[in-house]
């Protein structure tokens, strides 16, 4: 628009100009005819004396200017006016869409302001949030070290008068007994989920818990009524183990955990149904051999060669001695025939005189 209204104030100095200099033309010409008629005797001095062809040429300069002035004048401002219109009309234009612009920017910056607070008071809220999170944090493992060293203490206990043969019909009497049992399962289940990988540092309350829950177990299975209870309404305990013994890293603090279990298993092997029930327990034989070979104490080498003779004793279940030779080779029993652990040599001996004599 400035550029229209620059273009048009140029025209009408243009024009302008054009006007001044015919004005200036005529100007000259009048004083020439002063000059020339100055030196005459003059008659009457109102009287101008003109030549006829400067009057002609003057009238026809300014016929000319009549003529040609209004035309340029006409055109030349019409042009112009129109530009002008149009121009005014552009800005109006622009002007309607500045102040829209101007509104819609003024409705963002409101949003913008409303959202900034929102997520001021957000982040205070989260804020607010991570700090409860932290005091129940703290205050849940608080509570997990008291109830794990509560249970501690209890099992130990307990694991003690469980060594009393009289004391398991007691123990196991009442609906607590399964739900005990139940309870051990799943924290058998949660302590290997727990440290597969991340393994706690020194004996800490909840190794000391869990070795007592499985100590509890093994010695429930130690008596006949112990073992025909557990294998006739919880067999999902030797399942446990099983699952437990398999998955479990061999590092220091599973040490004593997968030999009470394996002791469990003996003594659940002993009952006739369990006996049956571990036979017919898939990947069970060659958890065993895994075990016999992979584990660094040589008690435990001891409980698990002690599991593999009382599965292979009964001569009748071939389908276990063909699954326990393809496991324990020849070569491999008479190797642990000759380690230095006495009981370790005399139960590879057996196992190997059962399975290749």
């Amino acid at each position: 628009m400035d550029k229209v209204v620059a273009e048009l104030a140029q025209t009408v100095l243009s024009l302008s100009k054009q006007v001044k200099s015919n004005l200036v033309a005529v100007a000259e010409e009048w004083e020439d005819i002063k000059r020339n008629t100055a030196g005459q005797d003059q008659t009457n001095k109102d009287a101008v004396t003109v030549s006829r062809k400067d009057l002609t040429a003057l009238k026809r300069q300014v016929r000319m200017l009549q003529q040609n002035l209004p035309k340029v004048l006409d055109n030349d401002f019409k042009s112009a006016y129109s530009q002008l219109a149009v121009a005014e009309e552009d800005m109006n234009t622009l002007r309607t869409e500045n102040e829209e612009a101007h509104a819609e920017r003024q409705h963002w910056q409101a949003r913008y302001e409303t959202l900034l607070a929102e997520c001021e008071l957000e982040k205070q809220e989260k804020f607010k949030l991570h700090q409860e999170i932290q005091a129940l944090t703290a205050e849940l493992s608080q509570q997990s070290e008291y109830c794990a060293g509560m249970g501690s203490a209890a099992c130990t206990l307990l694991w003690r008068v469980s060594q009393c043969e009289e004391s398991i019909q007691s123990i196991l009497a009442g609906s607590k007994s399964q739900e005990f049992l139940d309870m051990a399962c799943t924290t058998l289940d949660s302590f290997l989920a727990t440290y597969r990988e991340d393994i706690p540092q020194g004996q800490t309350e909840e190794v000391h818990f869990v070795c007592a829950l499985c100590g509890i177990i093994t010695n429930i299975t130690a008596s006949s009524y112990g073992r025909e209870f557990l294998i006739s309404k919880k067999q999902d305990v030797v399942d446990t183990f099983v699952n437990v013994l398999s998955e479990a890293p061999n590092k220091y603090i599973w040490t004593r955990i997968k030999n009470l279990m394996l002791m469990t298993l003996y003594n659940i092997s002993i009952n006739e149904k369990g006996l049956k029930y571990l036979s017919n327990k898939t990947g069970l034989m060659g958890l065993l051999a895994w075990l016999l070979r992979d584990e660094r104490e040589t008690e435990n080498q001891v409980n698990a060669l002690r599991v593999i003779q009382s599965l292979t004793c009964d001569k009748k279940n071939i389908r276990v001695l063909n699954e326990a030779r393809d496991m324990l080779s020849l070569e491999y029993l008479q190797e642990c025939a000759a380690a230095k652990n006495t009981v370790l040599r005399i139960l590879s001996a057996e196992v190997m005189a059962d399975l290749y004599q």
